[in-house]
């Protein structure tokens, strides 16, 4: 695991899900790991459009014609314009301004604040975002009811200026989480890029395989993301916005009120570019 680390710049986590304790050093030499995806996105990204897609009041306004859900700034909005807030959605989430990795993110039933004057006050000033909470379509939302269950669709603008797809994954909770990040206990499956059907079991962030979802039972290799053009044409419109920022991973939702956009990462996580454990670094790199 050492060796990996300094040979390729792969992380713990590098090494246990792309199970590199099996493979040569050619397999190895092959993936965007940990190191790599950091020395990727210096290369593919000015230090502008990075500060742009950290900071997730100015993305939202940014992007605000592909953010289906209501949302507020919490440190900018005062008492009523928080309370009418709450009263127009059933269900938020509040999302901390320094949150990652699904940490910081919590989701509750509006009336939780409307009905307790201290939680409510608690949120003026707050630095977090307070949003609707997104919807998944029924196809989506069985595999982990709990959870929003997003597309990840990593893209990477080509030397000529011309965006591409370099991966795709269908992302879900465990079944008992509310977030689907695979670092936070989530499960993640490959999504073919032409076709949109997963062709992977889902993979949690140490390596372990599923064949059905562990809540659901729901089988994933097979199963064919709805509306999957029009997520492709989606995120190929959606690199070209900011063409500073090359490589990036949007998370997007199939919503009940249509696709719905939450972020872009920068850098895309390494464990999803390469959950079909087929080697894409030098692939991106030939792209630079």
């Amino acid at each position: 695991m050492m060796r990996s680390l300094i040979k390729f710049g792969a992380s713990d986590e590098n090494y246990e899900q792309l199970h590199f304790w099996e493979h040569d050093d050619e397999y190895k030499n092959s993936f965007i790991t940990w190191r790599r995806n950091m020395a990727i996105m210096y290369k593919f990204c000015t230090p502008a459009s990075k500060d742009l897609f950290l900071d997730k009041v100015v993305w939202n306004k940014r992007f605000a014609k592909y953010v289906k859900r209501g949302w507020i700034y919490c440190k900018e909005s005062d008492l009523d314009s928080i309370r009418s807030f709450l009263m127009a959605h059933s269900d938020v989430v509040v999302k901390r301004i320094d949150g990652a990795c699904g940490v910081g993110v919590d989701k509750y039933k509006a009336a939780d604040f409307l009905s307790d004057s201290e939680k409510l006050q608690s949120l003026v000033g707050a630095d977090s975002i307070l949003e609707e909470a997104a919807v998944n379509i029924e196809a989506l939302r069985k595999f982990s009811p709990s959870s929003l269950n997003t597309l990840r669709v990593v893209t990477c603008i080509d030397s000529y200026g011309v965006p591409k797809i370099i991966a795709a994954a269908f992302r879900m909770g465990n079944g008992i989480s509310h977030t689907d990040n695979i670092v936070t206990g989530g499960i993640a499956c490959y999504v073919d890029l032409d076709s949109g059907k997963i062709v992977t079991d889902g993979l949690n962030v140490e390596g372990k395989f599923f064949e059905y979802h562990p809540y659901s039972h729901l089988k994933f290799k097979g199963f064919t993301i709805p509306c999957w053009k029009e997520a492709r044409s989606l995120a190929l419109e959606l690199a070209l916005e900011v063409p500073e920022a090359r490589f990036v991973g949007w998370d997007i939702v199939l919503s009940e009120k249509g696709m719905d956009v939450l972020e872009g990462n920068i850098p895309p996580g390494e464990e999803l570019t390469e959950l079909d454990m087929n080697g894409k670094y030098h692939k991106v790199m030939a792209m630079y």
